[in-house]
C-alpha cells in the first residue's frame, strides 16, 4: 500500500517520469526480500535500479546497512541521480503521514531524522532538479516541512 500511495503522490504532483514512478513502486522491494538488485537491474534497467539501490538500506547479501552508511550511500546516489531525491522525498512524506501507530518517542526520533538529515539534503540539491520537476519538488519540500512542524 505504501508504494502505491507514493506512486499516486507522484501522479498527483504532476510527475509522470517513468523511472520515478517505477522507483516509487519498487523502492522497498529489496528490503522486503522479494527480489535482488541484480534482478531489478535485469528487468528494469540501470535508471530504475539506480533509484531502487539509492533507496535501499541493505546490501547485495540482504544485510542491513548501519544508518550512517545508508545516509552516505543516499547522498552519493542523490548526487548521481536526481530521481533518487524525488522518490526519497515522497517516501519521507508518506512515512510521516502514517506514523501515528508508533510510540510518541519513536515518532519524534523519526521526525528528527527527517528534519536533521533528509530535509537539508533535499534543500541542498534543489537546483539539481530539472526545471520541469522543480515546482513539484519544492512543493513537496514545503509539505515535508509542514509535517515536521
Amino acid at each position: 500500500m505504501h508504494s502505491y500511495r507514493m506512486f499516486q503522490k507522484c501522479l498527483d504532483a504532476g510527475i509522470y517520469d517513468e523511472a520515478i514512478l517505477a522507483g516509487a513502486l519498487l523502492h522497498d522491494i529489496i528490503e522486503d526480500g522479494a527480489v535482488t538488485l541484480g534482478e531489478i537491474r535485469m528487468r528494469f534497467g540501470e535508471h530504475i535500479s539506480c533509484i531502487v539501490e539509492g533507496m535501499t538500506g541493505v546490501d547485495e547479501m540482504g544485510e542491513k546497512f548501519a544508518k550512517s552508511d545508508y545516509f552516505i550511500l543516499f547522498r552519493r546516489y542523490s548526487e548521481y541521480n536526481w530521481r533518487v531525491l524525488f522518490v526519497k522525498l515522497i517516501d519521507c512524506i508518506d512515512n510521516l503521514e502514517t506514523i501515528h501507530g508508533l510510540s510518541v518517542e519513536r515518532q519524534e526520533r523519526f521526525k528528527r531524522e527527517k528534519r536533521e538529515v533528509y530535509l537539508p539534503i533535499f534543500e541542498e540539491y534543489t537546483d539539481s532538479i530539472p526545471f520541469e520537476a522543480r515546482y513539484a519538488y519544492i512543493k513537496n519540500i514545503a509539505e515535508l516541512r509542514r509535517l515536521l512542524s
